[in-house]
């Protein structure tokens, strides 16, 4: 029997955000040599030169402003990914909304970041601003559903915990 059994979009986003995490968005900490002879660059060059994200851009630009951005990758990378992995997998209730709640939180400043730059010469078309909130919007909506999900069943279980504790007093 499947961990996912009846869990179909925790499924889905496993299988989306693993990927996606790993090829593309992390790939700013690999070395030049490990990507060589893989598409992720090209697939990460695709997606900015269609999107022109300020976001993946700041990050491999490496300037100054864009340092705090550089902590949510690492985050992403340390925390959210593995807290997911071994959440989803072992159904940790407490790890998913761990997760969840870490990466809502940083999506908001990233939004901030994506509806405010400055930088972008020209502005950012329609069709550029669509792709860059169909691409995070998932991330925040996602996660955030997944921490309310799984807190609301952990204030249950601990709802039943404690009356049950009453009940054998």
């Amino acid at each position: 029997m499947s961990r996912f059994q009846g869990r179909t979009l925790d499924l889905i986003w496993f299988i989306f955000l693993v990927p996606t995490t790993l090829f593309i968005d992390l790939q700013v900490f690999y070395p030049a040599w490990l990507l060589e002879a893989t598409p992720f660059p090209a697939v990460l060059d695709w997606y900015v030169s269609r999107s022109r994200d300020p976001i993946l851009l700041g990050v491999v630009s490496g300037r100054d402003e864009w340092a705090w951005l550089r902590t949510f990758f690492w985050l992403e990378a340390l925390f959210q990914l593995p807290s997911f992995i071994i959440g989803a997998i072992g159904l940790w209730n407490t790890l998913l909304v761990a997760y969840g709640a870490s990466t809502a939180t940083t999506l908001a400043p990233v939004l901030n970041a994506v509806l405010t730059h400055p930088y972008s010469k020209p502005p950012l078309t329609v069709a550029e601003l669509g792709m860059l909130l169909s691409s995070y919007i998932p991330f925040l909506v996602f996660p955030l559903g997944m921490a309310l999900d799984f807190g609301l069943r952990l204030v249950k279980i601990a709802g039943r915990s404690v009356s049950h504790e009453r009940k054998s007093s």
